[in-house]
């Protein structure tokens, strides 16, 4: 410190005013990097729901008290908590689904179907 004080009074305003910018510089830029690497990452959990399944999914991770972000008709969790929130949400029925899967294909009779319609029924029901 004793050689500190007399290099710093033999600066001019002009090298102050730098040495005091660089350092304000240098600790935010350390903060910023502190900020970003202490954010949990974060992980798709589902796409593409419709609103009633995203608000009880959504509402269902209130209840857990797990971090969660939305982005579109996305929704993500951080990384670690994916899987388990996966199979916890399956275990409560969500996110719940239109019902509609291989069942359009029951609806369909040998009649008057083309197969066409077919491919088009039998790639909803995939969906």
């Amino acid at each position: 410190m004793q050689h500190i004080l007399p290099v710093w009074r033999n600066l001019s305003n002009a090298r102050k005013i730098i040495v005091v910018g660089s350092t304000l510089v240098a600790f935010l830029a350390i903060l910023g990097v502190s900020r970003i690497v202490t954010q949990p990452r974060m992980s798709l959990l589902y796409a593409g729901l419709d609103a009633a399944a995203a608000g009880e999914v959504i509402q269902a991770l209130q209840q857990k008290a797990i971090p969660f972000d939305v982005q579109g008709t996305s929704i993500f969790v951080p990384i670690e908590n994916r899987d388990q929130m996966r199979l916890t949400l399956a275990t409560e029925g969500l996110p719940a689904s239109s019902g509609l899967g291989y069942e359009l294909l029951d609806s369909l009779s040998g009649f008057g179907t083309t197969s066409q319609m077919f491919d088009a029924a039998y790639l909803r029901a995939k969906e």
